[in-house]
């Protein structure tokens, strides 16, 4: 009978205590300028409460940027994108697409214009490039934003870059369209894509399958060749 009114009394403390609410586990690199605590947009979100409602418990966003070492660019044969998120002023007019590193000026691809959405995808086919991505904020290609900051005006860092769930392939980009170098939130939230790299396989990868298939046609000529006799 104790157990029995313990074990009630637990159920009933449990469905009167507040819900906890899903959190996504974010890893910041030390000392990038992001403010996950303040933004000038209308919709008052922060960015922990927007990534919250991007992601769910046990997601976790790993910040690959802003260090030595850092994650700017990437070497596949394609980037499928999707549009998350836009809370900005600009989210009407920003452009976002990709660039061949090292010939960021004269090569670049645009992948979404203004008036597309949330949900909005597209897969970008490389052919086997060093690329990364940029933004025009209020579709101004002269104000032109990259994931590699030492591109951007003053070598600002105007995107944070999250590694998700630890995978080698999947990227979230969090932009900040306002330039550091003048008046901004620093919020990061004004335009967030989901990207997912589909890599070329390496050469000693691409030899191990060739010496397979070549193996594997010479036990299928033997067997062959044994049939006849």
């Amino acid at each position: 009978m104790k157990i029995f009114s313990v074990i009630s009394s637990f159920v009933i403390l449990l469905l009167l205590s507040p819900l906890q609410s899903a959190a996504v586990t974010i890893n910041y690199a030390a000392g990038f300028p992001i403010n996950p605590s303040y933004t000038w947009d209308s919709s008052s979100d922060q960015f922990v409460q927007v990534m919250d409602g991007l992601f769910g418990s046990g997601d976790i966003l790993t910040q690959v940027n802003g260090f030595v070492g850092e994650t700017e660019t990437w070497y596949g044969n394609s980037a499928y994108s999707v549009i998350l998120e836009e809370i900005a002023g600009y989210e009407y007019n920003t452009t976002f697409g990709w660039y061949e590193k090292n010939a960021h000026l004269t090569s670049n691809g645009g992948i979404f214009i203004g008036v597309d959405s949330n949900g909005d995808d597209a897969n970008t086919i490389l052919g086997g490039k060093y690329f990364g991505f940029y933004i025009d904020p209020n579709g101004n290609s002269s104000n032109r934003m990259y994931t590699e900051h030492a591109l951007n005006y003053n070598a600002n860092y105007q995107v944070a870059i999250f590694q998700i769930n630890n995978s080698m392939y999947d990227y979230l980009l969090a932009w900040e369209d306002l330039s550091l170098s003048g008046s901004t939130d620093r919020d990061y939230q004004d335009m967030i894509l989901k990207v997912r790299v589909n890599p070329v396989p390496e050469p000693a990868t691409m030899l191990l399958l060739g010496s397979g298939l070549v193996a594997f046609a010479g036990i299928g000529r033997k067997k062959f060749f044994n049939k006849k006799k």
